[in-house]
């Protein structure tokens, strides 16, 4: 059985994301022009295909991570390397839709047992790679830019310009997801000229670097997450003790809610399934006891809590911060902070130790305004339901 609180984001997720650049940040050279790309994208086919290559890009990451940094062959190759939302192997039928654009999938019948072969003769999109190109041999300059994957012409969307496609380069690099279509000639003639070259070492940094950082960014939001739940936990306590913050983060772990991720439904976690949401998934090494105690939450927990039960919701200010990743964090540079009003930021890392200290000053000042009883003004306030923002790499 797997447990979740909601959709965790996991490395397809952060790839999308990288290829939205956090829903505005690519496609254009200026900023009102990357944002009109991304309103004009959202709610559309063609930002559900936007989705379709990020998740055939993981695939091809996924693979040559297995293949000692060779690309696939084809995109056939990559079937058995999709992933679903919590990081699961797909079956060939549930992972073949993602390789045919949403325009067409209701023209396509996918059959019950998909081969490579029929992903490579049905399949939407172009890949340029191949088991004999080079990704070391492409200009140390270019290797992130140059496009791997992209939409073909005949899968065109009216939200975009007759001579743009959407497309995504070897290295995620910030300038898509939507090119001109003579971007697709020039990539081909930089990766047809890697062909000559041998691929004589088992290594290629733009690869195992992409995909290194696409999996720091996945453990990222999957730490938040569970700081997510924690802070649900934390707002559950103060609705059963009259708005009070709990004494102590261990105090909490009678309040944890987990859900079966098969049929949906809540269900009641054992203390070790709930003491795992205490810990960021970088915390590999620590081993949940079977029979967990609040103490053991209090040492062992990968979230630093500043509140304790002289504290009363509605007294705090929204900006002081309650609950942070413990430092140094061990996903890239970006630590995940909640704060009083319980909603989530991912944070430089660098930046979290000043947004403690001045914490402190507002939590102490807050105890000392605190009275016997809850204000009334929070009393029914709710954490945001928004997933947690997600740092760039």
């Amino acid at each position: 059985m797997l447990l979740y609180r909601s959709a965790p984001p996991v490395m397809l997720i952060a790839a999308t994301i990288l290829l939205l650049g956090n829903a505005s940040a690519m496609g254009a050279g200026k900023p009102a022009a990357r944002a009109e790309l991304a309103a004009r994208l959202h709610g559309t086919p063609a930002e559900d295909c936007l989705g379709n290559c990020a998740r055939v890009y993981v695939a091809i990451l996924h693979y040559a991570s297995e293949h000692d940094w060779h690309l696939p062959p084809d995109l056939g190759a990559t079937l058995p390397y999709v992933l679903d939302e919590y990081s699961r192997p797909m079956s060939p039928a549930e992972a073949a839709k993602y390789y045919v654009c949403p325009l067409s999938l209701p023209n396509v019948r996918i059959p019950r047992d998909p081969t490579p072969k029929w992903i490579n003769e049905h399949t939407s999109y172009g890949y340029l790679g191949g088991a004999d190109v080079n990704p070391n041999a492409l200009p140390p300059e270019l290797a992130a830019s140059t496009i791997i994957l992209y939409e073909k012409a005949a899968h065109a969307h009216p939200e975009m310009n007759p001579d743009q496609v959407i497309a995504v380069p070897l290295g995620f690099d910030k300038t898509g997801p939507v090119y001109p279509r003579k971007a697709i000639d020039r990539a081909r003639e930089a990766w047809d000229a890697t062909r000559s070259v041998p691929f004589d070492r088992k290594e290629c940094p733009i690869l195992s670097q992409t995909w290194g950082r696409l999996q720091d960014l996945g453990q990222a939001a999957m730490c938040a997450y569970n700081l997510a739940m924690v802070r649900d936990a934390v707002y559950a306590y103060q609705r059963q003790h009259d708005g009070r913050f709990p004494p102590t983060l261990g105090d909490t772990l009678q309040y944890v809610v987990l859900y079966d991720l098969d049929t949906g439904k809540k269900i009641s976690p054992t203390r070790a399934q709930a003491a795992a949401v205490y810990l960021c998934p970088g915390n590999r090494d620590i081993e949940i006891p079977k029979d967990v105690a609040p103490d053991w939450i209090n040492r062992h927990t990968s979230y630093v809590y500043l509140g304790d039960d002289r504290l009363v919701d509605g007294k705090v200010d929204s900006q002081a911060v309650i609950l942070y990743e413990r430092l140094p964090v061990s996903h890239g540079n970006f630590g995940n902070v909640a704060y009083a009003d319980l909603h989530i930021e991912a944070t430089p890392a660098d930046q979290i130790p000043a947004l403690v200290a001045g914490s402190k000053k507002l939590l102490k000042s807050a105890r000392a305004r605190s009275e016997n009883t809850p204000g009334d003004d929070d009393k029914d306030k709710r954490p945001s339901s928004s997933m947690p923002a997600v740092p760039p790499i």
